[in-house]
């Protein structure tokens, strides 16, 4: 998103709150905690996720 159009949208929320308007997704969504507590899944972003965290990891800081 560009920052013109999060300025955009950030400035649009007092309005939406004070007349009463909100974004709603429809109702209550679930979200096991066990989403996030699962070793299986875990292991495999790490397992996915890590060569990608390796090369950060050893990224020239640009300078200017």
């Amino acid at each position: 998103m560009q920052h013109a159009e999060q300025v955009a949208q950030i400035m649009t929320m007092p309005a939406r709150l004070d007349s009463g308007i909100n974004v709603d997704a429809g109702g209550f969504r679930r979200n096991p905690s066990h989403t996030y507590t699962d070793p299986g899944p875990a292991r495999r972003e790490r397992a996915a996720f890590r060569p990608t965290i390796d090369r950060l990891a050893v990224s020239p800081v640009p300078t200017n």
